[in-house]
């Protein structure tokens, strides 16, 4: 009897590793994924943010008093820029 109850409680211990295990792996795994995503949208953020930044400098350029090409006045307002 002593060997049946230890070798139920050994069985139960076995199962209870293995669902530990099981959800440990989950875990990672969905933690990993998250990771991974946010470092993706971090990415792409940062490239709209240049494409932003980049068009953003050109306007600025096209305020001073020139056109964006740098070609003339394109009737921009030098009294809008900083001193």
């Amino acid at each position: 009897m002593l060997i049946g109850w230890i070798g139920l409680n050994l069985m139960y211990l076995v199962l209870l590793g293995r669902l530990v295990r099981l959800l440990v792996k989950d875990m990672v795994m969905k933690l990993s994924m998250m990771l991974l995503l946010d470092y993706y949208l971090l990415f792409f953020q940062e490239v709209e943010m240049g494409n932003f930044v980049a068009v953003a400098a050109a306007d600025a350029d096209a305020v001073d008093g020139e056109d964006a090409d740098g070609g003339g006045d394109d009737g921009g307002g030098d009294h809008l820029l900083p001193p």
